[in-house]
């Protein structure tokens, strides 16, 4: 017993002739030409590699914006990391000059400063 449902449709000559050509130039069957056709018009792909290949376009897109993105935040990266060397190379200079200035304090003045 078939589990598919038979159905029976009347088409213009012209179509039925294409039909029949394409049949013979894929080696298609009329039957799988018909039900990918009519899957494709009611958007509803039932042939896995239609939908193998949706899939993969959708892959494919997905890993170059993900390729984006990672660029982006490597560039974020180093900006940051650019910017905590600069700051933390400000604090040196900075406690440098806390330690020049406590030394002159000390020497002109007699003064100890912690």
């Amino acid at each position: 017993m078939s589990r598919n449902s038979f159905i029976s449709a009347r088409v213009p000559s012209e179509v039925f002739k294409q039909l029949e050509f394409h049949a013979k130039t894929t080696g298609e069957s009329k039957s799988k030409i018909l039900l990918k056709a009519l899957d494709k018009y009611l958007e509803n792909p039932t042939d896995s590699s239609d939908s193998n290949k949706r899939i993969k376009s959708f892959e494919w897109y997905m890993n170059e914006r993900l390729k984006d993105l990672e660029s982006e935040v490597e560039k974020l990266d180093k900006n940051f990391f650019y910017r905590i060397d600069s700051l933390a190379k400000q604090v040196n200079q900075i406690t440098s000059w806390v330690e020049k200035i406590k030394i002159f304090l000390k020497e002109n003045f007699n003064k100890n400063i912690t």
